[in-house]
């Protein structure tokens, strides 16, 4: 078990990069230059993971890893631009992961592939989970299960912040919430805690034992963040938490679980960008299943589905597909909803994509 769960982390992390700049393409699609280059020694320090210190693999801090990388990143970018500073990510390693200085500093040099003083969410997601497996290997069985129950657990509550930013559901959810604080005698601007976290999650019939970490975490990760002197963050950082010596609140939480789940969506771009590499459509693919009463699908049906058509595809594809869009891990995606997601996919994209077709048919 613990072997397996190493090498599915280590097959999310994906390969290692050059360090080089890359053509901006859209998420899931893969330029046939860095495929080609895939497996590379790197080319600059910057590019070489940063090795977590031996002990910080059992120190409490390094605890944080136990979150999903797309929440511990929603925590560190409160703007929800998809991109932090360098020294977010140096403030982060510190405080955090224990790093001294000069391991801080080369970490987020590793994480800012493009040298432009920012790291985008894919780029922080892979050095986190290559740190990641490294816990693995001081990890039991038992400690195995329960970090994958944790995670589980994580993604469930996202479900809290499910409906779009800015709609009447949206807004019916915050209400939601802000009831069941108000019982409680809280509110939303109220300094968040662990028992008070705890108190909601039963309240909203969500997983409990997700309410410790995320509370601990999150005010752990929002002074990394605001450690960032001088940066714009730190503005945007102040603003969310004004009161109680600016402590993280109940409703900056909701925002920050919101951006999370934007983050954990977009995951399936990989799936999304191989069917439009490959001239598949989903809603054509999936159409028989669309007829149905109960129109779902398991990941082994949909990975069949994929090879059949011809869809390049590693199995960690449909895998991180599946931890986005079945947060209660029944083994179930609902097609409307995959196909929804790739129809939009598509407007984001469509135009480049036919563009970038086009050069390489001329070439």
């Amino acid at each position: 078990f613990c072997r397996e769960f190493s090498e599915f982390l280590a097959a999310c992390a994906g390969g290692e990069d050059d360090g080089s700049a890359a053509p901006i393409l859209p998420p899931g699609v893969e330029s046939a230059s860095s495929s080609m280059d895939r497996g590379r020694p790197a080319a600059t320090a910057a590019a070489r993971p940063e090795p977590l210190p031996p002990s910080s693999a059992r120190a409490p801090g390094a605890a944080c890893l136990d979150l999903p990388s797309f929440v511990i990143f929603a925590c560190l970018d409160p703007g929800g631009e998809g991109v932090v500073p360098v020294s977010v990510v140096r403030s982060f390693a510190m405080r955090c992961l224990g790093f001294p200085l000069q391991a801080a500093t080369q970490a987020a040099a590793t994480c800012d592939l493009s040298g432009g003083g920012v790291v985008a969410y894919k780029d922080f997601r892979k050095y986190t989970e290559h740190l990641d497996g490294q816990r693995l290997a001081h990890r039991s069985r038992e400690e195995l299960r329960a970090l994958l129950n944790l995670r589980e657990h994580t993604r469930a509550v996202l479900e809290i912040a499910s409906q779009p930013e800015g709609t009447s559901r949206c807004a019916g959810a915050a209400s939601l919430v802000a009831d069941a604080l108000k019982r409680r005698g809280r509110q939303l601007e109220t300094p968040v805690n662990a028992s008070g976290l705890e108190e909601l999650f039963v309240d909203l019939r969500l997983p409990v034992q997700a309410a410790a970490p995320l509370a601990e975490w999150y005010g752990v990760m929002v002074e990394a963040a605001r450690g960032n002197t001088g940066e714009k963050i730190a503005t945007v950082v102040s603003a969310l938490c004004q009161r109680e010596h600016q402590k993280p609140t109940y409703k900056s939480l909701l925002e920050m679980l919101r951006r999370a789940r934007a983050l954990l969506l977009s995951h399936v771009d990989c799936l999304y960008g191989a069917c439009v590499s490959a001239g598949v459509d989903l809603a054509t693919l999936l159409e028989p299943v669309l007829r149905l009463p109960s129109p779902t699908v398991s990941g082994e049906e949909l990975a069949a589905a994929l090879q059949a058509a011809d869809v390049e595809l590693a199995a960690q594809g449909v895998a991180e597909a599946l931890l986005a869009l079945d947060p209660h891990a029944t083994d179930q995606l609902f097609a409307p909803e995959l196909v929804r997601g790739f129809q939009a996919y598509r407007a984001r994209f469509g135009n480049l994509l036919d563009k970038l077709s086009k050069r390489l048919g001329k070439s």
